[in-house]
């Protein structure tokens, strides 16, 4: 038994039997190749002929597709929109959606009410006062105070990365101060 991997492409909605057959006719198997081994015009001529009407049929194919796509995807704009961005290929199609707007806009409704009911009985929340600060004086600091501050600071890096060590920080803010 042998295992084909079969693609799904755009073009198998309006290629049937009788265009793959006329396709393999001309191309692979039948009119290309006596061109290519004759070099003759007159097999040329027959060869560019009959690939002329494949692509004449595939063109036709597709416009029926297109067309039959389009007028059963005209009753809903939103497939219809899908269905013109499958035809040319903008997208992949239209996934089915499990739920409804309705469903979903209910959601927001639904989920801030529930909050509020099992909350209802809650004790209400404490707050405690935050100590008052201002910040009133401004100093200007010197580099010195301004590099001793930074290595007092903890290291936010990683422990285990040799490039984000104090010392290497310290050589970096070294060099940007110009001490």
């Amino acid at each position: 038994m042998k295992t084909m991997l079969v693609r799904d492409r755009p073009s198998n909605l309006w290629v049937d039997d009788e265009c793959h057959e006329a396709k393999i006719r001309v191309c692979s198997c039948g009119l290309e190749r006596r061109f290519q081994a004759s070099d003759d015009s007159l097999d040329r001529a027959v060869w560019t002929s009959g690939l002329r009407s494949v692509h004449s049929r595939f063109n036709s194919m597709k416009a029926a597709a297109t067309v039959l796509m389009i007028s059963a995807e005209s009753c809903d704009p939103k497939r219809l929109w899908w269905a013109l961005d499958a035809i040319l290929g903008l997208s992949q199609p239209a996934p089915d959606i499990p739920h409804p707007a309705d469903q979903f806009s209910d959601l927001f409704v639904d989920k801030p009410a529930s909050i509020c009911a099992l909350t209802a009985n809650a004790a209400p929340p404490t707050f405690s006062a935050a100590p008052s600060s201002k910040l009133a004086i401004f100093s200007v600091i010197t580099k010195e105070s301004l590099v001793e501050l930074i290595m007092r600071s903890p290291c936010k890096h990683l422990s285990m990365d040799p490039q984000t060590s104090s010392s290497n920080a310290f050589h970096h803010l070294y060099h940007f101060l110009h001490i």
